[in-house]
C-alpha cells in the first residue's frame, strides 16, 4: 500500500519500540474517567439487575444459544453470545454490585483495539511509522469513542474491533497464504461476529487490503487466494446458521426503525448517515450517546432533508471517481482507507435491518480505517520547517481531545447526569425526559421509605426527608409532563405509566390524574402474544406474554386498582376487577390473589372469589414465606365461607385451570369445565373456558354455542355494561366466527 505523496525523511524511520506502551498508555490515561461512572441505560437491565448474567458460568450455553439480553424484557433480538459470555464470567469473579470491574476490563479492552491498530497500520505501512502512530494514538483519545468505552453492554463494539483487527493481522502476516493462517484469520473473523453485526464487512476491507497491496484488481486478487476468501464464506455460513438457530433473525426490524422505508429513501438515509459519521470523526462535536431522538426515528415517515439527497448525489460522484482510479490502477492509501471505512459503516447504514445509522457509538469499528487518514495529514504537518512548529500543530488535537474526552465520560456518569446531558442538547428528548422523570420519582419513594423507618424523636431529619420526598417528586411531574406533551407523548406507554406513579406518589395524591394516566397506558400498551403485539385488552391467555410484560400490566392494574378506591371507595365490584386483572396478569404472587380474593368477598361475589382463593391457597403451600396467618386465613375461607355446592363449582374450576398447566390436559380440564358450568348454569367463566378448548380442538359450532351460554349468564348476573368479561365474551365471539368463515390455506 502506497500512497501518492512519497514519504518524507521523518516518516521512512523504522517504528519505535516503546510506542506501543505510549498508544495503550494515552488510551488509558484519555479515556480513564469511564472508572469513576456507574449504570447507565442498558447496563441496569442487563447486567446490574439481568438475571442470566447474574447466573455466572451457568448462563454461558444459554448465552451461546440465545440473542441478546433474552428473558431481560427487552426485546432486541441481537444476537452476540460472546458479550454475554464475558459479563457472565466477570459476574461469577466478582458479582454484579459494583459497575468498576466492568468498566476497567471495557477501558482495558480499549487500549488492546488502540494497539492492535497499531501493529496493523505498522505492518501495511512499515516505513511511515508517523501515519501508524498518530492514527493509533488519535483512536486511543477520541472523544467519540468514550461513549462506547463507558457504556458496559458496548463491549460489542470493543470486542468486534479487537477480533476485527486480530483477523488482519493473521491474514496480512507475510506467511499470509497459507492454512494456518487463514484458519486464524477466519476464527477471528467468527469472534467478531460473535460480539456484533458491525465486523459483518471485515472480508471486504480484507479484499480493499489484499487489491491495495498487490494492484492484481479485485477479479485478480479473488483468483489468487479464492481458497481463503471461499473459508471465510463458510465462517460467514456458520455464523448465520447459528444467529438463525438462537432466534434473533426473527426480530431484525425491531433494530431497524427505517426498515419499512423504500430502498432509495434507505440509501439516502445511508449516505447522510456516512457523512455524519465521518464528520464526527473529523471534528468530534454534538456528541449524543442516544439517538432516539433522530426526526426520522421519532417520526418514521417523516419526509428525508433535500441534504440527504445532495450528500447521496456527491458520494455518487467520488464513488465513480474511485473507481475510474481503481480501474487505472492509481488509487493510493487515501482511497483505500476511504473504501474501508465505507464498507466498514454499512452494516449501520439501515440497508440491511440490522440496526440504527445515528448513534455516536456506531462510528467505533469503521473509524479503525477513517483515522489513518488522519495520520497521513500528520504526516504532512510534521514534514513543515521549522520542524518544532510542525510538532506542536500535530500535537494540538491530541492535547484537545484528551480534555474532550473527559467532558464526555462526565456525561455517562451515572443515569440521570445521563439523561441530563441528552436534555441539555435536545430539549424533546422524550426517551431521557421519561427516564429521568423515572429516576427522581424512585428518589422520591426511597427518601418517603427512609423516613418511615427513623424513630419519631427525630423530627428534623424526618422533616428533611419528606421534603426531599416531596421535591423529587414534584420535578418528576413536570418532566413527565413535558415528555407527555411532545408529539406522539400521550399515547407513548412508557411515559404514561411513569406518569401515573408520579401522581399517585404526590404528597397529596391526584388519584384523579393518576387514574387515567393508568387506564390510558392499558388502552395503548401492547404485549407480544404468541408472534403478534395486541392490546392488552385482546389477550385471552396471559400465560402467553413474557413475564416481564405480565408483571408490568399487573402491577398496572394494582395501581390503577389504588387510586380507584381512593375515588369510589363505594364501587366495591369495580375495584374487584381491578384486583381480579392483577391476580391474572400475575398468577405467582400470593398477595395479589388474596387480595382479589377478599374483594370479591366484599362484593358479594364468593362465585368469582372462589378461583383466587384456590390459587392463594396453592401458593400459600409452596411459598413459605406467606405468614402463618395469611396461609390459615386462605384456607378456612375456600373452605368454609361458600356453600358445598358452590365449593364444588370453585373445586371444579381449579381443577380445569391446574389441567391445562400440564401437558396433554386439555381433555381433563375440557370435563372440568363441563362439570362446573352443569353445576352452575350461569357461571359465565366455565362457558367461556369451554368455548377456548373447543375452539382449540376446531370445533367451532361448539364453541360459538358455549360463547352463547356464557352471554346468556352474564345477562342473568347482571352488572355493569362495561364488565371485562362481557367485551372479552364479545371478542371471542367476533375473532372465532371470523375463523370460522376463512377460507382454509391452499385451497
Amino acid at each position: 500500500m502506497t500512497d501518492a505523496v512519497p514519504p518524507t525523511p521523518t516518516s521512512s524511520r523504522r517504528l519505535p519500540p516503546w510506542m506501543p506502551l505510549v498508544v495503550v498508555a494515552v488510551a488509558w490515561l484519555a479515556q480513564g474517567a469511564v472508572l469513576r461512572n456507574g449504570w447507565v441505560w442498558d447496563d441496569a437491565v442487563v447486567v446490574r439487575d439481568g438475571r442470566a448474567v447474574a447466573e455466572g458460568l451457568a448462563a454461558v450455553p444459554s448465552m451461546l444459544q440465545g440473542s441478546w439480553a433474552r428473558g431481560e424484557g427487552i426485546e432486541v433480538g441481537l444476537f452476540r453470545p460472546l458479550v454475554g459470555v464475558t459479563l457472565a464470567v466477570q459476574a461469577q469473579l466478582h458479582g454484579t454490585a459494583d459497575p468498576f470491574p466492568f468498566h476497567l476490563l471495557n477501558l482495558f479492552l480499549h487500549g488492546c483495539v488502540a494497539v492492535a491498530l497499531l501493529a496493523l497500520l505498522h505492518r501495511l505501512l512499515p516505513t511511515r511509522p508517523v501515519v501508524s502512530s498518530s492514527a493509533a494514538l488519535l483512536f486511543a483519545v477520541h472523544p467519540l469513542h468514550t461513549g462506547t468505552v463507558s457504556w458496559i453492554v458496548a463491549r460489542g463494539d470493543l470486542l468486534a474491533a479487537l477480533c476485527s483487527l486480530l483477523a488482519a493481522l493473521a491474514w496480512t502476516r507475510p506467511r499470509g497464504r497459507d492454512a494456518a493462517a487463514v484458519v486464524l484469520a477466519s476464527v477471528a473473523w467468527f469472534l467478531a461476529l460473535l460480539s456484533k453485526e458491525a465486523a459483518l464487512a471485515v472480508p471486504a476491507v480484507l479484499l480493499v487490503v489484499d487489491v491495495a497491496a498487490t494492484r492484481a484488481g479485485v477479479l485478480g486478487t479473488l483468483r489468487a487466494r479464492w481458497r481463503s476468501y471461499a473459508a471465510l464464506a463458510l465462517t460467514l455460513v456458520a455464523w448465520g446458521a447459528l444467529r438463525w438457530s438462537s432466534g434473533a433473525a426473527d426480530a431484525l426490524a425491531a433494530n431497524a426503525p427505517l426498515a419499512g422505508r423504500p430502498l432509495l429513501e434507505r440509501m439516502l438515509v445511508a449516505a447522510g448517515a456516512l457523512v455524519r459519521m465521518a464528520g464526527k470523526l473529523a471534528v468530534p462535536a454534538g456528541l449524543t450517546g442516544d439517538a432516539s431522538d433522530d426526526p426520522l426515528l421519532v417520526s418514521r415517515t417523516a419526509d428525508l432533508p433535500g441534504a440527504y439527497a445532495v450528500v447521496a448525489a456527491v458520494l455518487g460522484l467520488a464513488t465513480i471517481a474511485l473507481v475510474v482510479r481503481v480501474a487505472r490502477r492509481r488509487a493510493g492509501l487515501a482511497a483505500a482507507c476511504a473504501t474501508s471505512f465505507a464498507l466498514l459503516a454499512l452494516p449501520t447504514l439501515q440497508l440491511v435491518p440490522i440496526g440504527a445509522a445515528f448513534e455516536d457509538r456506531f462510528a467505533y469499528l469503521p473509524s479503525l480505517a477513517f483515522l489513518p487518514l488522519a495520520g497521513l495529514a500528520a504526516e504532512r504537518v510534521l514534514a513543515l520547517r521549522p520542524r518544532v512548529v510542525g510538532l506542536c500543530v500535530a500535537l494540538l488535537p491530541l492535547a484537545a481531545a484528551v480534555p474532550a474526552a473527559w467532558a464526555a465520560a462526565a456525561d455517562w456518569r451515572d443515569e440521570p447526569t445521563f439523561d441530563r446531558a441528552l436534555l441539555d442538547r435536545n430539549p424533546a428528548h422524550w426517551r431521557a425526559l421519561d427516564r429521568l422523570g423515572r429516576h427522581l420519582l424512585l428518589e422520591g419513594v426511597e427518601a418517603r421509605r427512609a423516613a418511615a423507618a427513623l424513630p419519631g424523636r427525630e423530627k428534623a431529619r424526618i422533616d428533611a426527608l419528606l421534603e426531599r420526598r416531596r421535591a423529587r417528586v414534584e420535578e418528576a411531574v413536570s418532566v413527565l409532563e413535558r415528555a407527555k406533551a411532545l408529539p406522539g407523548g400521550a399515547t407513548r406507554p412508557a411515559i404514561l405509566r411513569s406518569l401515573g406513579d408520579a401522581y399517585a406518589s404526590l404528597p397529596e395524591p391526584e388519584h384523579g390524574r393518576a387514574r387515567e394516566a393508568y387506564e390510558r397506558w392499558l388502552d395503548v400498551k401492547r404485549v407480544l402474544d404468541g408472534d403478534r403485539r395486541v392490546p392488552v385488552a385482546s389477550v385471552d391467555d396471559p400465560a402467553r406474554v413474557a413475564w416481564a410484560e405480565r408483571r408490568s400490566v399487573s402491577q398496572v392494574y394494582d395501581n390503577l386498582a389504588i387510586s380507584f378506591r381512593a375515588l369510589e371507595p363505594d364501587d366495591l365490584a369495580g375495584l374487584a376487577r381491578l384486583l381480579d386483572g392483577a391476580a391474572r396478569w400475575n398468577d405467582r404472587s400470593f398477595d395479589l390473589a388474596r387480595r382479589a380474593a377478599a374483594a370479591w368477598l366484599l362484593a358479594k361475589d364468593p362465585v368469582q372469589a372462589m378461583p383466587h382463593l384456590e390459587r392463594a391457597v396453592r401458593l400459600a403451600a409452596r411459598d413459605r414465606t406467606v405468614s402463618a396467618e395469611d396461609r390459615l386465613w386462605a384456607e378456612q375461607t375456600a373452605a368454609d365461607t361458600r356453600p358445598r355446592a358452590s365449593r364444588d363449582v370453585a373445586g371444579a374450576m381449579a381443577r380445569g385451570y391446574d389441567a391445562l398447566l400440564r401437558t396433554g390436559g386439555h381433555r381433563v380440564a375440557l370435563e372440568e369445565f363441563r362439570e362446573a358450568a352443569r353445576l352452575e348454569p350461569t357461571h359465565a367463566e366455565a362457558h367461556v373456558e369451554i368455548a377456548k378448548l373447543l375452539r382449540y380442538q376446531g370445533n367451532f359450532r361448539g364453541a360459538l354455542e358455549a360463547l352463547g351460554l356464557a352471554r346468556q349468564a352474564l345477562d342473568q348476573r347482571g352488572g355493569k355494561p362495561d364488565d371485562p368479561l362481557r367485551a372479552r365474551v364479545a371478542e371471542l365471539l367476533r375473532r372465532y366466527t371470523a375463523d370460522r368463515d376463512a377460507p382454509e390455506d391452499g385451497r
